[in-house]
């Protein structure tokens, strides 16, 4: 996908805690350094997160034109201890759309989530990005890798 001639690429992530009945933000592991479907893998220090952080957006499916606001806000950190970038989300609850989609995650229905972000830097014999700067994170029905190579080495 190219947005303005930027490259956007997109990871596969995941709910980081079981569903539960709350109004509550729920906690995503938005990005691992696992090996995904399109080869890559990012590692976790290599995320730039300060614009994201000036403006941390949860989307739906990557709506980057506003057809849907926003339907929420993410409190993005990177855990170094389970080499993972973390997403704590809360969706605006105001909003009938962002409240069901809210609903979905906790009751099960959704699952997953997506990082945008513009690789900055990356190592072409590994395919390993170095540095990154996220975007933005999106709610998604289906992640665009859904099956990360848990063995830490590139696909073949």
């Amino acid at each position: 996908l190219s947005v303005f001639g930027a490259a956007m690429h997109y990871l596969r992530a995941y709910r980081a805690e079981e569903p539960e009945a709350s109004d509550g933000p729920i906690l995503f592991t938005a990005s691992t350094e696992d090996y995904v479907r399109d080869g890559m893998a990012v590692a976790h220090d290599a995320w730039d997160l300060t614009n994201f952080k000036r403006n941390p957006l949860f989307l739906w499916a990557h709506d980057y034109w506003g057809d849907r606001p926003p339907i929420g806000k993410v409190d993005a950190k990177i855990d170094r201890d389970a080499k993972a970038l973390k997403a704590l989300v809360t969706f605006d609850l105001s909003d009938p759309f962002a409240a069901d989609i809210h609903r979905k995650y906790r009751e099960g229905f959704l699952n997953a989530v997506s990082v945008g972000f513009n690789i900055l830097e990356m190592d072409e014999p590994s395919r390993k990005v170095t540095k990154a700067e996220l975007l933005e994170l999106s709610g998604v029905p289906v992640p665009g890798d859904g099956t990360p190579h848990d063995n830490g080495t590139p696909p073949q």
